[in-house]
């Protein structure tokens, strides 16, 4: 099962010359999976495949713990979430774009200039 707005982030993913990611990424990854197993979208066999494939994807994973006292000051600042914030953090320090379907995320993300897609 490959959702049709997949499409945008798989071509962004392939132009990329280098993904990276928090840690955060691939137990967000493995929960996103277990919901849609929860709901009977996927198998538990069909989760874990994607999950291994979801792993295989970032050439670089940052520990949470060097990204969290910014990002903790960022959420308090913006009043949202830290863990959206790890991603924000990663992306400035990084002069890179953040990819998500989170339209809320993605306003704010662009509002302290930090380019998002698709």
């Amino acid at each position: 099962m490959r959702l049709p707005t997949a499409a945008p982030v798989i071509a962004r993913l392939e132009q990329a010359n280098l993904i990276l990611v928090p840690q955060l990424y691939f137990s967000e990854s493995a929960n996103a999976l277990w919901k849609y197993v929860s709901h009977n979208q996927l198998s538990a066999e069909q989760a874990i495949e994607r999950y291994q494939d979801i792993c295989a994807l970032p050439d670089q994973a940052i520990s949470d713990q060097t990204l969290a006292l910014e990002a903790l000051s960022l959420a308090s600042t913006y009043n949202h979430p830290v863990y959206d914030m790890i991603y924000a953090v990663l992306a400035r320090r990084n002069a890179c774009g953040v990819l998500s379907k989170d339209s809320k995320l993605a306003e704010l993300l662009v509002s302290i200039g930090i380019t998002t897609a698709p």
